[in-house]
């Protein structure tokens, strides 16, 4: 079986929710033996460091898929020229932007991350996306490891 290539677009180094969601996508992805190339969307300075996501800097443009992951209108001007579009994303409310249609509908699939935003986008799409739960982050946001504890907020307590 071929290696599945994949662009990989996104706010990737920023301090967000956004940028912290697609760094621990992109280490799931390249784990997966998935060939990852990453293309960072973000338009300031750095703001967290990440050796693995740095390495896979780079577009290819042979890539068999072209994942958008964040708010479909600030990406949505690069992904209508591509093939094989998915787009990533996550809403709150209980019903989808009007400005989000066209380019979630753009994609071949849609990925949200709990079955809330399924169904919500579901109904305004026309079409079932798939779940995709967050992944776990190997690392916290200062690199060092983190325990199931830590990453559930359960850490043990001494009173």
């Amino acid at each position: 079986m071929d290696t599945i290539s994949l662009n990989y677009y996104g706010y990737v180094f920023d301090a967000s929710g956004y940028g912290q969601a697609a760094r621990a996508y992109i280490h799931a992805l390249y784990r997966a033996g998935i060939k990852v190339s990453v293309v960072d969307m973000g338009s300031q300075p750095r703001q967290v460091q990440d050796d693995v996501v740095a390495s896979l800097l780079g577009q290819d443009p042979k890539a068999d898929f072209h994942l958008f992951h964040g708010i479909p209108p600030q990406w949505a001007h690069l992904a209508y020229s591509l093939r094989n579009v998915i787009a990533m994303t996550v809403w709150e409310t209980d019903t989808m932007p009007q400005r989000w249609r066209n380019p979630l509908r753009h994609a071949i699939d849609v990925w949200l991350p709990c079955t809330f935003n399924v169904d919500v986008f579901s109904r305004d799409l026309g079409k079932q996306p798939f779940r995709l739960p967050h992944t776990i982050p190997a690392t916290g946001l200062n690199g060092a490891p983190c325990s199931p504890h830590e990453l559930a907020n359960l850490g043990t307590r001494d009173d």
